[in-house]
């Protein structure tokens, strides 16, 4: 089944967006133990993290590295590393 991603675009300042649908080979969708985050998932071909929050909604993060999704997997501590490396460094919406 696919998946319906809505994707950013900039254009003379200004943000807009478009719908497209991904086959479900290439997402990667992880739950993860925080108090803070709920789940991480990525999509490697529009460079999209969209991190689903415990208490906060879900957010999407424009382009974002798939070796930062794989190091925030990583991380010991997953409120702190959005902190640190993506809060306020990527454009970013809520989606939920």
């Amino acid at each position: 089944m696919p998946v319906r991603l809505s994707l950013f675009s900039r254009f003379q300042g200004t943000i807009t967006f478009q719908t497209e649908e991904l086959s479900g080979g290439k997402v990667r969708h992880h739950k993860v133990m925080s108090s803070r985050i709920k789940s991480i998932t990525y999509y490697p071909s529009q460079k999209i993290l969209e991190i689903e929050f415990i208490e906060h909604g879900t957010y999407q993060y424009v382009d974002v590295l798939e070796r930062v999704f794989d190091t925030f997997l990583a991380a010991k501590s997953k409120g702190r590393f959005f902190d640190g490396v993506i809060k306020d460094k990527y454009l970013c919406r809520k989606i939920a």
